[in-house]
């Protein structure tokens, strides 16, 4: 049996009992801080293929929802559908999860019951946001 991370149990406190359960672990050699920073910055449509993905996705589900602006980096994108932070150490590491039907043309993103974070409007813009403290900020 391989060996799972430490991270395994936050997972398993979230989903314990799922109905498919893989997991890969992989040694990236770069500071912590500096792929964490990568990953959360990320621009995921700025690669051709993905972008073909969403667009015939779209086109065979009827999406009618408009796309989100990736350029704000693929960690705030998913915030802002509705994933919460579930938990993290700072420049280190995060678990960050929603439910959802991906299987629907425009899926609608819940927060876990037991997600620390709660979505909150922002009273000055009226724009979505998440605020680790529950509040407005």
């Amino acid at each position: 049996m391989p060996q799972l991370s430490p991270i395994a149990p936050l997972l398993d406190r979230f989903i314990p009992k799922a109905d498919l359960q893989i997991r890969h672990k992989i040694m990236v050699l770069a500071p912590a801080a500096l792929v964490l920073e990568t990953a959360q910055t990320f621009d995921l449509r700025s690669m051709p293929l993905v972008r073909a993905i969403f667009w015939m996705r779209g086109r065979i589900l009827g999406t009618k929802a408009a796309a989100p602006d990736w350029s704000l980096g693929f960690v705030e994108v998913m915030l802002r559908m509705g994933w919460g932070i579930l938990a993290g150490e700072p420049n280190r590491w995060f678990v960050a999860g929603t439910a959802c039907q991906p299987w629907l043309a425009d899926v609608v993103m819940t927060l876990h019951p037991t997600c620390p974070v709660r979505r909150v409007l922002r009273a000055r813009s009226g724009e979505d946001h998440l605020d680790p403290r529950g509040g407005v900020s």
